[in-house]
Protein backbone atom coordinates (compact mmCIF):
# COMPACT_ATOMS: atom_id res chain seq x y z
CA UNK A 1 0.00 0.00 0.00
CA UNK A 2 0.92 3.67 -1.03
CA UNK A 3 2.13 6.04 1.73
CA UNK A 4 5.07 7.75 3.23
CA UNK A 5 6.51 7.65 6.63
CA UNK A 6 5.78 9.20 9.69
CA UNK A 7 8.40 10.75 11.71
CA UNK A 8 7.80 11.25 15.57
CA UNK A 9 8.04 14.79 16.33
CA UNK A 10 8.11 14.19 20.02
CA UNK A 11 10.09 12.71 22.87
CA UNK A 12 8.29 9.74 24.32
CA UNK A 13 9.37 8.94 27.37
CA UNK A 14 8.59 5.03 28.88
CA UNK A 15 5.32 4.45 29.66
CA UNK A 16 3.94 7.06 27.37
CA UNK A 17 2.05 7.15 24.18
CA UNK A 18 2.03 8.85 21.41
CA UNK A 19 -0.99 9.28 18.71
CA UNK A 20 -0.26 9.54 14.64
CA UNK A 21 -1.96 9.43 11.65
CA UNK A 22 -0.11 7.52 8.50
CA UNK A 23 -2.54 7.75 5.29
CA UNK A 24 -2.04 5.08 2.46
CA UNK A 25 -3.57 4.52 -0.85
CA UNK A 26 -5.10 1.16 -1.59
CA UNK A 27 -4.09 -0.41 -4.50
CA UNK A 28 -6.27 -0.26 -7.93
CA UNK A 29 -6.41 -3.96 -8.32
CA UNK A 30 -8.97 -5.93 -6.05
CA UNK A 31 -7.65 -8.42 -3.47
CA UNK A 32 -6.37 -8.66 0.24
CA UNK A 33 -3.54 -6.75 1.65
CA UNK A 34 -1.78 -6.25 4.40
CA UNK A 35 0.89 -3.85 5.65
CA UNK A 36 3.53 -3.88 7.68
CA UNK A 37 5.16 -0.89 9.83
CA UNK A 38 7.90 -1.00 12.00
CA UNK A 39 9.66 1.67 13.61
CA UNK A 40 13.28 2.34 13.37
CA UNK A 41 15.69 5.07 15.35
CA UNK A 42 17.98 7.73 13.87
CA UNK A 43 20.42 5.58 12.74
CA UNK A 44 17.75 2.77 11.14
CA UNK A 45 17.75 0.32 13.35
CA UNK A 46 14.31 -1.43 14.03
CA UNK A 47 12.72 -1.67 17.44
CA UNK A 48 9.26 -2.06 19.27
CA UNK A 49 6.34 -4.31 17.62
CA UNK A 50 5.47 -4.24 14.09
CA UNK A 51 2.15 -2.94 13.54
CA UNK A 52 0.23 -4.18 10.61
CA UNK A 53 -3.16 -3.23 8.88
CA UNK A 54 -5.07 -5.79 6.06
CA UNK A 55 -7.58 -4.20 3.97
CA UNK A 56 -9.58 -5.79 0.96
CA UNK A 57 -10.22 -3.71 -2.81
CA UNK A 58 -13.55 -5.10 -3.51
CA UNK A 59 -13.63 -6.44 -7.43
CA UNK A 60 -15.23 -3.98 -9.48
CA UNK A 61 -18.86 -3.35 -8.78
CA UNK A 62 -21.26 -5.29 -9.82
CA UNK A 63 -24.73 -3.53 -11.71
CA UNK A 64 -27.50 -4.34 -9.76
CA UNK A 65 -30.47 -5.72 -12.27
CA UNK A 66 -32.77 -2.86 -13.52
CA UNK A 67 -35.86 -2.51 -11.16
CA UNK A 68 -38.59 -4.16 -13.30
CA UNK A 69 -40.88 -2.07 -14.80
CA UNK A 70 -44.52 -2.32 -14.39
CA UNK A 71 -46.59 -3.93 -17.07
CA UNK A 72 -49.51 -1.38 -18.58
CA UNK A 73 -53.05 -2.72 -17.61
CA UNK A 74 -54.65 -2.94 -21.10
CA UNK A 75 -57.17 -0.47 -21.56
CA UNK A 76 -60.85 -1.74 -21.52
CA UNK A 77 -61.93 -3.76 -24.65
CA UNK A 78 -65.32 -3.07 -25.97
CA UNK A 79 -65.88 -6.64 -28.29
CA UNK A 80 -68.96 -5.02 -29.63
CA UNK A 81 -71.90 -2.55 -29.30
CA UNK A 82 -74.90 -3.56 -32.06
CA UNK A 83 -78.35 -3.02 -32.56
CA UNK A 84 -80.99 -5.02 -34.41
CA UNK A 85 -81.39 -2.51 -37.18
CA UNK A 86 -79.73 0.21 -38.36
CA UNK A 87 -83.04 1.42 -40.05
CA UNK A 88 -86.44 1.48 -37.88
CA UNK A 89 -89.85 2.88 -38.38
CA UNK A 90 -91.36 4.75 -35.47
CA UNK A 91 -92.91 2.72 -32.76
CA UNK A 92 -90.52 -0.16 -33.89
CA UNK A 93 -88.72 -1.84 -30.60
CA UNK A 94 -85.18 -1.67 -31.07
CA UNK A 95 -82.83 -3.71 -29.23
CA UNK A 96 -79.01 -2.28 -28.19
CA UNK A 97 -76.32 -5.65 -27.42
CA UNK A 98 -73.13 -4.59 -26.15
CA UNK A 99 -70.13 -6.85 -24.78
CA UNK A 100 -66.92 -5.67 -22.84
CA UNK A 101 -64.03 -6.30 -20.64
CA UNK A 102 -61.26 -4.99 -18.95
CA UNK A 103 -58.90 -4.93 -15.63
CA UNK A 104 -60.13 -2.11 -12.80
CA UNK A 105 -63.15 -1.09 -14.63
CA UNK A 106 -64.24 1.98 -13.25
CA UNK A 107 -67.14 3.15 -15.22
CA UNK A 108 -68.97 1.76 -18.30
CA UNK A 109 -72.53 3.95 -19.06
CA UNK A 110 -74.50 3.51 -21.78
CA UNK A 111 -76.27 7.11 -23.37
CA UNK A 112 -78.43 7.98 -26.63
CA UNK A 113 -77.56 10.86 -28.70
CA UNK A 114 -81.29 12.06 -30.16
CA UNK A 115 -82.32 13.79 -33.08
CA UNK A 116 -82.60 17.74 -31.33
CA UNK A 117 -79.05 16.47 -29.86
CA UNK A 118 -79.70 16.02 -26.52
CA UNK A 119 -78.36 13.02 -24.60
CA UNK A 120 -79.67 10.54 -22.79
CA UNK A 121 -78.41 8.42 -20.03
CA UNK A 122 -79.66 5.19 -20.04
CA UNK A 123 -80.47 2.91 -17.24
CA UNK A 124 -80.62 6.23 -15.42
CA UNK A 125 -76.79 7.10 -15.76
CA UNK A 126 -76.01 3.95 -14.14
CA UNK A 127 -73.34 1.45 -14.76
CA UNK A 128 -74.26 -1.19 -17.31
CA UNK A 129 -73.17 -4.65 -16.72
CA UNK A 130 -70.52 -6.05 -18.91
CA UNK A 131 -72.50 -7.86 -21.50
CA UNK A 132 -76.40 -6.82 -22.07
CA UNK A 133 -79.03 -5.71 -24.12
CA UNK A 134 -81.45 -2.75 -23.67
CA UNK A 135 -84.73 -2.38 -25.46
CA UNK A 136 -85.88 1.04 -27.19
CA UNK A 137 -88.87 2.48 -28.44
CA UNK A 138 -88.54 4.05 -30.84
CA UNK A 139 -90.86 6.61 -31.14
CA UNK A 140 -88.84 10.09 -32.41
CA UNK A 141 -88.17 10.38 -36.04
CA UNK A 142 -84.76 10.89 -36.97
CA UNK A 143 -81.34 9.64 -36.21
CA UNK A 144 -80.54 8.08 -32.32
CA UNK A 145 -76.63 7.53 -31.98
CA UNK A 146 -75.92 5.25 -28.74
CA UNK A 147 -72.85 5.54 -27.03
CA UNK A 148 -70.93 2.92 -25.11
CA UNK A 149 -67.66 4.58 -22.55
CA UNK A 150 -65.74 2.14 -20.78
CA UNK A 151 -62.89 3.28 -18.50
CA UNK A 152 -61.06 1.60 -15.76
CA UNK A 153 -59.08 2.99 -12.95
CA UNK A 154 -56.09 3.24 -14.54
CA UNK A 155 -55.47 2.30 -17.78
CA UNK A 156 -58.19 4.50 -19.95
CA UNK A 157 -61.14 4.65 -21.80
CA UNK A 158 -62.86 2.76 -24.79
CA UNK A 159 -65.71 3.88 -26.48
CA UNK A 160 -67.72 3.04 -29.44
CA UNK A 161 -71.15 4.37 -31.21
CA UNK A 162 -73.63 2.82 -33.07
CA UNK A 163 -76.36 4.93 -35.69
CA UNK A 164 -79.99 4.42 -36.20
CA UNK A 165 -82.55 6.58 -38.03
CA UNK A 166 -85.83 6.16 -37.57
CA UNK A 167 -88.58 6.54 -40.23
CA UNK A 168 -92.18 8.09 -39.76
Amino acid sequence: MGGESAPVTAVVNPGQSYDMLIDQTAPQDPGKYTGVWQMVNNNGIPFGERIWVQITVPGEVQPTAPAPTATPLPDPIINYLTVSADTVNQGDLLVVSWSFSGVDLASATLTRTNPDGTETPLYGGEDVAPQGQYEDLMMTVGTHTYTLNVSTESAGSETATVQVTVNQ
